[in-house]
């Protein structure tokens, strides 16, 4: 396998002259290679450090030799794993490697537990990904011998569930640079450079269920120091600083809240001082992340909305006074909360999401207009951060992933036979890069798409999503109509003054082509029998494309679940 870089474990001395696979290595590289690790290194490897040499006859460029202790259950070793691959990446991101390969690190005799290291791997290029938007490496290969059937199944798991519930974040860019990621997880096992958490005035740690969960996985440490440096507790508006110890964090940042009283006026104000304190500790102590659990929305009851809304004020006024901030800032919901899947937002797009966005509207537009809607003007255009809908929508898209693996990417629409219209046009004219052009995966047939409806059923998709059981018939039956060009969608609208219209991700799998003028669909047809209305039992289609001689396509998906309402659109139209 061919990459630009590849990570080599070896003993401390460098000698690759030891061990079968070094010498397999040694034999495909040529002798070269031996003589400029003793060039380059000749006191071998100390344990955590990486060694970069010329790669000799392989097909790559550089090797990263590594060296890691036996596993013996310590935390040093953990943290020693994960600056491991992070210094790799650094190093091949330097070299503007597009590139790399890795073994499944620290398996085999060094004993390291496989899932711990899978866990690890994925989290530091997530993390590493997310602190370098701009880096230059887009393939990670990770190569499992198969032979070891619970490793690779570990590994396989992993990497399938990184877009599931718990691991994906709605992502929303504030203002400048900094942005703003709500995640499911635990913060305990968050990690980030800052993780602030709510406690009670004495700083006493186990009387509150977050701050017992943190002391208890960082240990009693952090109580202590607590203790030692706050002997009197704190006031409303002060933040203690600690060490993370065993936690995942540099800091952990504390502060005491009010329970929820009256109209929450003070309770507020105490949030916002809080939050806004935090961030400006982080900015002023040089920290690249900081996570905020759902303050407050536990045993002091906080309402969810109240917690984003404060705490995106905070950062969106934070943004204002550090324009060159590029502080990225998480928000973890816990999932234990029975309430935690309500944190959700709508968030005003601005900068070059929002140029990007209406770019795609006039494009798409000027390609296919119509004669009552040639010319639109983007009013406004928001974000909605649903963390319930899009784990749903996620968690569908994810489940096909296993059987596309089998057969590779789905066939496009522009390469189906039956279709004579090409790409969709919101895949055309998507600028490469932006924001539209992240986090997307075409290899399922994931696109972007245009849906128009009323002002008044808006607050009912933002909540529960577009359900096709709601939906009335169409020229092609029951299910959820989308289109390529806002000149479709305006069609649904409200049809004076200011129109509403989603821009939506939709998953369309594998697609039928519709070449007829009508057709009542019941459901996507059988790939077998090519017919909505079989029962052989037989795997049906995902989507429906209606082209024929129809000025537009149709798009039609019968399934809730395959649709998102990421943007909400508000404009004029003449």
């Amino acid at each position: 396998m061919q990459a630009d870089a590849m990570i080599w474990g070896i003993d401390r001395s460098l000698d690759v002259t030891k061990g079968r696979s070094s010498k397999a290595l040694v034999n495909a590289a040529g002798d070269m290679l031996q003589a400029e690790i003793k060039k380059k290194y000749p006191g071998g490897l100390t344990s955590g450090n990486i060694a970069v040499v010329n790669a000799g006859n392989l097909n790559c460029k550089e090797i990263y030799f590594i060296s890691l202790e036996k596993w013996n259950d310590q935390v040093t070793q953990q943290n020693v794993l994960w600056n491991i691959i992070w210094e790799c990446l650094s190093i091949a991101d330097k070299s503007k490697f597009v590139s790399i390969i890795t073994p499944a690190i620290g398996s085999g005799f060094l004993g390291y537990p496989a899932a711990l290291v899978a866990k690890s791997m994925f989290e530091c290029i997530n993390e590493f990904s997310l602190k370098h938007p701009d880096t230059t490496l887009k393939i990670i290969t990770i190569a499992v011998y198969t032979g070891d059937k619970e490793t690779y199944n570990i590994y396989t798991a992993r990497a399938r569930s990184i877009a599931c519930p718990g691991s994906e974040a709605i992502k929303t860019h504030v203002q400048g640079s900094v942005s703003v990621k709500i995640y499911a997880g635990s913060l305990a096992d968050w990690r980030a450079d800052v993780l602030v958490c709510s406690c009670s005035p004495d700083l006493d740690l186990s009387k509150g269920g977050l701050a017992n969960c943190l002391l208890q996985k960082a240990g009693s440490q952090l109580q202590d120091e607590c203790n030692l440096k706050y002997p009197h507790g704190i006031q409303k508006g002060q933040v203690a600083v600690a060490n993370g110890y065993n936690l995942h964090c540099k800091k952990v940042y504390f502060g005491s809240l009010s329970p929820w009283s009256g109209d929450g006026s003070n309770c507020k104000q105490e949030l916002a001082i809080f939050v806004c304190e935090c961030l400006k500790l982080a900015h002023i102590y040089k920290m690249q992340s900081v996570a905020f659990p759902a303050l407050g929305t536990g045993s002091l009851k906080y309402p969810p909305q109240v917690t984003a809304s404060v705490i995106h004020a905070c950062v969106e006024d934070f943004c204002k006074q550090n324009p060159s901030s590029n502080l990225l800032t998480y928000i973890v919901v816990n999932r234990s909360y029975s309430d935690g899947v309500a944190v959700k937002q709508m968030f005003e797009v601005t900068g070059s999401a929002l140029s990007d966005i209406i770019q795609l509207v006039n494009d798409t537009l000027k390609k296919q207009p119509s004669p009552d809607c040639n010319n639109i003007k983007v009013k406004e255009v928001q974000r909605l951060e649903n963390l319930q809908l899009f784990d749903k929508y996620a968690s569908f898209r994810h489940a096909q992933f296993p059987a596309v693996s089998k057969t590779g990417k789905l066939i496009p629409l522009e390469d189906i036979q039956a279709s004579t219209k090409g790409q969709p046009l919101t895949l055309k004219y998507t600028k490469r890069g932006c924001v539209l052009d992240q986090d997307i995966y075409p290899e399922v047939n994931e696109h972007y798409l245009f849906h128009g409806t009323s002002a008044d059923a808006v607050n009912g998709i933002l909540k529960q999503g577009l359900d096709n059981r709601l939906a009335s018939n169409g020229r092609f039956g029951n299910g959820i109509y989308c289109a390529e060009t806002p000149a479709k969608s305006n069609q649904y609208t409200d049809q004076a003054g200011e129109r509403k219209m989603f821009l939506v991700r939709a998953y369309l799998g594998e697609i039928y082509i519709h070449n007829g003028i009508t057709y009542q669909f019941k459901r996507a047809p059988c790939k077998t029998c090519q017919k909505d209305r079989c029962s052989c039992g037989k795997p049906l289609y995902d989507s429906i494309v209606a082209e024929g001689a129809l000025p537009y396509r149709e798009f039609i998906l019968h399934d809730r679940y395959q649709v998102y309402p990421e943007y909400l659109i508000t404009y004029t139209c003449s």
